[in-house]
């Protein structure tokens, strides 16, 4: 294929009006270039854009837009600030401008980063904090196998190196990404996938950590459907999608089906604060409260969980291919012989004969803050030796049993008081709690006389928060690790974070 044709086909792919071309005279060779070096970046094929790049002219400003656009693909944002600072680069257009803010800002959280590569697996990860780096084989570990479950799932490539960025905290989140930081804050948002890259907050940034690996792999997710449909997937599917691979990589854990989606669409729906699937607006991280972010997360994975069960096999791959030549109606009814209008009335009929809506039941006025301060309150009489006080005071609260900060703070009054038995029976079943909390599971691997269930329990701590003391040394705070433990490259991390902490 000539090199001519070859434009023509990447202009008709990401939208160039090729309309009345009669000659290769007609074809504004130097746009058409710009969109070629667009779609091989925002395929992730990053080398092929450099290429591209290198043999345009680079004067152009529209050169320069998308040279911007793929240096920040690349990690390389000193470069895109200075391709960004040029008087010759557009000033006029929204998108150049939004790069640009982004290029500055990128530029400035990467100073005095470290960077760490696996070439056999083509990971590359940037740690904002030094102090993150022991993470690598864990988040490496993680990419390797989401990757591959995503491509069995949807059978999307992976050009490599697949990239990562571990930041301090939501401020830096928000300025390399361009999110709103209001927006990260309000919906609690802990990774963005963007920019060819994922952006993640360390595990250390929230105080008992988070379910880092999941939303990991639920940002791979992202970068995987980018990548198939040339950045044309919808939100819904775009989200529904991730939500539902972002377990499918790895085995099933206690508190994955403790609720349907559907409960909390119906619920939603109860409180009319569900919303359509094509008005979810640009991200579900911008809807105006956490709680409406909830529900709009189990709209999506509902949906997309009934049309591929109930659209023919493969249904969900030809979407994604479809998506790149077409807009979403016409690739749904090729993909599977209804529009996006008739398969949402097929599923909102489904919903409706499979429950009955489930209104919300709140707590006691008071009752969930009390029991939150009934648990700090006994951490604290307990850091001072005052364990009689200490359990009295979660005595108190008996109905927060189900709470994991509660047992996991019965557990270490019993614990602290000798009473191994009482200790263990505070963390002994998952069942009995609510959700996953890392030190309700750090404590459990501790306390368990069974090899295989504390290797299990150490490895859901690490889930949560990798570089707690406890976690990631796998002894008691206050207890001093052994040499073995301390070289250990998490250990080395939470020790050089200063862990333990002086306060529970």
């Amino acid at each position: 294929m000539s090199a001519i044709r070859r434009l023509l086909v990447v202009a008709l792919l990401v939208g160039i009006d090729t309309a009345g071309v009669s000659s290769q005279a007609d074809l504004d060779v130097t746009a058409a270039r710009a969109k070629q070096i667009a779609f091989h970046t925002i395929r992730l094929e990053t080398e092929q854009a450099l290429v591209a790049v290198e043999q345009a002219d680079r004067a152009d400003p529209r050169i320069m837009q998308e040279e911007v656009r793929l240096s920040i693909y690349r990690g390389d944002c000193d470069r895109a600030a200075r391709v960004a600072a040029s008087p010759r680069y557009p000033s006029n257009n929204d998108e150049a401008l939004a790069m640009a803010k982004i290029a500055t800002s990128c530029a400035r959280i990467i100073a005095g980063a470290t960077r760490r590569t696996d070439e056999g697996r083509g990971i590359e990860i940037i740690f904002q904090a030094p102090s993150d780096e022991g993470l690598f084989e864990e988040l490496a570990m993680v990419i390797a196998q989401a990757r591959e479950a995503i491509t069995q799932e949807l059978g999307v490539d992976w050009p490599r190196p697949t990239r990562l960025l571990i930041v301090r905290d939501q401020l830096s989140l928000s300025a390399s990404t361009g999110l709103p930081y209001e927006a990260a804050r309000t919906t609690g948002t802990a990774g963005i996938a963007k920019w060819g890259r994922v952006a993640m907050l360390s595990p250390a940034a929230s105080p008992h950590g988070f379910a880092w690996r999941d939303t990991l792999a639920h940002e791979l997710t992202h970068l995987g459907v980018t990548r198939a449909t040339i950045d044309r997937a919808p939100l819904w599917l775009q989200e529904g999608l991730a939500k539902r691979l972002e377990t499918r990589w790895r085995a099933p854990k206690p508190f994955d089906e403790r609720s349907a989606p559907e409960d909390a669409v119906l619920v939603g729906i109860d409180k009319k604060i569900d919303l359509p699937l094509d008005k979810l607006g640009p991200s579900l991280a911008m809807l105006p409260s956490a709680e409406q972010a909830a529900v709009a997360y189990a709209e999506v994975v509902s949906f997309v969980g009934y049309y591929a069960d109930h659209a023919a096999d493969g249904a969900l791959r030809k979407l994604l291919s479809e998506l790149q030549l077409h807009e979403v109606d016409d690739a749904l009814r090729t993909a599977s012989g209804s529009d996006l209008g008739q398969w949402d009335k097929q599923w909102r009929a489904w919903l409706a004969r499979r429950m009955r809506p489930v209104k919300a039941t709140p707590p006691p006025r008071g009752e969930g803050l009390s029991s939150f301060d009934a648990v700090r309150l006994s951490e604290l009489l307990q850091k001072r030796g005052h364990l009689t006080a200490a359990l009295d005071e979660l005595d108190r609260h008996p109905k927060a049993h189900e709470q994991p900060s509660y047992a996991h703070a019965r557990a270490r009054v019993f614990e602290a008081l000798a009473q191994s038995e009482k200790a263990w029976s505070a963390v002994a079943d998952p069942r009995a709690i609510l959700h996953d909390f890392g030190p309700w599971w750090a404590t459990r691997a501790r306390l368990a006389t069974n090899q295989e269930v504390a290797n299990t329990s150490f490895d859901m701590a690490r889930g949560h928060n990798p570089l707690d003391f406890e976690t990631a040394c796998e002894v008691n705070k206050g207890t001093n690790a052994t040499e073995a433990q301390r070289k250990k490259p998490l250990c080395q991390c939470a020790i050089a974070r200063g862990e333990p902490s002086t306060e529970p």
